[in-house]
């Protein structure tokens, strides 16, 4: 999340922190897509910052695609991959 949120103008009410909770489980494809989104809702404000609210915006827009199953799968796998 932070590495998309680096390129975009912030407004001084975002915090990150609990936006990475909120995103928890999302891919780094799905997080890519939430930036976006809160940046057209942003636009769509006529906001020249990103701010919180169209990040809860975009937040509440985007949903993890991920399931914890999926997740559980290639954690399995990774770890056979090491051992």
């Amino acid at each position: 999340l932070q590495i998309h949120l680096a390129r975009m103008p912030l407004a001084p009410d975002v915090d990150i922190a609990p936006l990475a909770a909120r995103s928890q489980g999302f891919s780094g494809a799905e997080l890519a897509h939430l930036c976006r989104e809160a940046a057209l809702q942003a636009m769509g404000r006529d906001e020249t910052l990103v701010s919180a609210a169209a990040l809860e915006g975009a937040l509440d827009a985007c949903t993890p695609r991920i399931t914890q199953e999926m997740l559980d799968f290639y954690q399995g796998f990774a770890a056979k991959q090491r051992a």
